[in-house]
């Protein structure tokens, strides 16, 4: 008898047929960059050279949870290998900044000052936009989509005597 759970979550479902080969599943292994794509072809490489029998025994060789692994095989089963290596990204959110407050973002970077956190930042974006952004997004945005740095001084110490290192590097011999 099928109950409504083992519809949701077929965790006795048998393991498809694989349609590629050993060899061909272990040179697309050897060729793919990413992660994510190798793992889901170590799974159906797994099935294929009878190396396991359920998805649990995948899950447990791959170190993913076997809802996981039974996600990729019906995913496989639907749309087949292209759609199996296919990954697929969260639909395009817009941006929490627009190109112009964007720019003026870069422009504000730029300066010698510059911002000595990401918290500044981030109070700068609610001051100057009225939009309060979480420290995450900022440093996303800072770090990643502006290619950018805080511009934060070296430490100096307190008793440092300014003469005394101008006189030091003049007597220095350059190198």
């Amino acid at each position: 008898m099928v109950t409504l759970l083992d519809l949701e979550f077929p965790m006795n479902r048998s393991l498809p047929p694989i349609l590629e080969s050993a060899e061909e599943l272990k040179t697309l292994l050897s060729k793919s960059r990413s992660k994510r794509v190798s793992e889901r072809v170590h799974a159906l490489y797994l099935i294929q050279s009878s190396q396991v029998r359920t998805r649990q025994e995948i899950s447990s060789l791959l170190g993913r949870h076997r809802r996981t692994v039974g996600n990729w095989l019906a995913l496989y089963e639907q749309e087949g290998l292209s759609g199996l290596l296919t990954l697929r990204t969260r639909p395009n959110n817009p941006l929490s900044l627009d190109d112009q407050e964007l720019g003026q973002l870069r422009e504000r970077l730029s300066h010698p000052a510059g911002f000595g956190s990401y918290l500044e930042v981030r109070d700068w974006i609610a001051e100057r936009f009225r939009k309060s952004l979480g420290y995450s997004t900022v440093h996303q945005l800072v770090r990643y989509r502006l290619r950018s740095k805080l511009k934060v001084p070296r430490k100096i110490h307190e008793r440092k005597d300014e003469a005394l290192s101008l006189r030091f590097k003049k007597n220095s011999p350059t190198s």
